[in-house]
């Protein structure tokens, strides 16, 4: 199976997420171009010969990533074209891309809004290329963030011929309890596969066939900000600091083939500030930081969550925190963040980065960050 692919390139799977409206594009004649332009990093000047870098040596910073896809949508398929015309002119939607790797693995990737900037374009012929039940269809989509996120454990898919079995079982008085374990109300929870479970060859048939049917259901904390906690198991840093010294560690290393700057994080700070007590974290690899500064006259929650995507602080409820009660810092020069560290240089072995960490507070404080991962579409 893998040498039909080529590794670890991004191939479009769905459009939405299966609990709402969604579309599995078909991948029979598919044709999926990106576009991703850098923004211009130049400047013109009358008095030099050629033009000034304005980014010095800093790396040209991505514009919006346009895909243009090409599909067919047949007569016997599962989805008409009716209903296509109807997802492609939704709200941003989230979209969901794998990858086949050299051991034939299948991972899941999504990003969290994907525009419709062209809907459906439809043609009459006496003559259709591909006879009058098939029709192509062409879309444009537009990406604002530039990139895919590798999905966390909780991606699952729908499984809706299991969902019509269960929910004719499934019935009546809530609550009551079944002889195969049902409870009145769970069918949906039922029907939803973990991908974990599932075998490799499970995987490529069902998300990497032509005719591929599994609708993938997510939930994402990160931009959604479907729960707030650390997922055990996925920090990147997890430290107690006991005392107001200086502490340097290693991030784990479950961030070292990503391909693009991870600055998606939830960071839990466990443990009581008090008025002008602080946290920091410095990324001393990168030369990024952040400083957490509690202003508030009264203390700070037992535990807190920052959201890197969201900027804001909130509490183990999920409330934010008013920005009043607090202030965000820098030692370093540049806004904490995880560097990319993918690499085929075999001479170069960064898997981790090196973190600086120190507070000043009565308390013992714990910081965990688990990551989201980060990758060039």
């Amino acid at each position: 199976m893998s040498n039909q692919y080529l590794r670890n390139k991004n191939y479009i799977y769905q459009i939405g997420d299966g609990r709402g409206d969604y579309f599995i594009i078909p991948r029979k004649e598919i044709v999926a171009n990106v576009i991703k332009p850098s923004k211009s990093q130049y400047d013109e000047n009358n008095f030099i010969d050629g033009q000034s870098r304005i980014n010095l040596n800093d790396r040209n910073f991505l514009s919006a990533a346009n895909l243009k896809l090409s599909f067919l949508v047949q007569d016997k398929d599962y989805f008409d074209l009716g209903y296509v015309k109807k997802v492609f002119q939704q709200a941003p939607q989230k979209t969901f891309f794998y990858t086949i790797g050299s051991n034939d693995s299948l991972r899941m990737f999504f990003n969290p809004s994907i525009d419709f900037v062209q809907s459906v374009q439809q043609q009459d012929t006496a003559q259709n290329k591909y006879g009058q039940q098939i029709e192509q269809v062409d879309v444009d989509l537009k990406a604002s963030n530039p990139f895919v996120y590798e999905c966390k454990r909780s991606i699952a898919y729908f499984d809706y011929d299991l969902f019509a079995i269960i929910g004719g079982v499934v019935y009546s008085n809530a609550g009551i309890l079944y002889g195969a374990g049902g409870i009145y109300g769970s069918s949906s929870s039922l029907a939803t596969i973990l991908l974990s479970t599932l075998s490799i060859q499970e995987r490529l048939d069902y998300f990497a066939s032509c005719t591929s049917t599994k609708a993938l259901v997510y939930t994402d904390k990160f931009f959604d900000r479907d729960g707030t906690g650390i997922e055990v198991g996925q920090e990147i840093i997890d430290v107690t600091l006991s005392n107001n010294n200086v502490n340097d560690s290693v991030t784990s290393t479950l961030y070292k083939d990503t391909t693009a700057d991870n600055r998606t994080f939830i960071i839990a700070i466990s443990g009581i500030l008090n008025n002008a007590e602080w946290v920091s974290i410095q990324n001393t690899s990168n030369n990024s930081s952040l400083k957490f500064v509690w202003t508030s006259a009264t203390p700070s929650p037992a535990t807190m969550y920052y959201n890197s995507y969201w900027d804001r602080v909130y509490d183990a409820a999920g409330d934010e925190i008013p920005p009043l009660n607090y202030r965000k810092e820098r030692d370093l020069s540049k806004q904490l963040y995880f560097s990319p560290l993918a690499t085929q240089n075999k001479t170069l072995t960064n898997e981790f980065e090196n973190i600086r960490l120190q507070k000043t507070s009565v308390a013992n404080i714990t910081i965990r960050l688990e990551n989201l991962n980060t990758y060039q579409l």
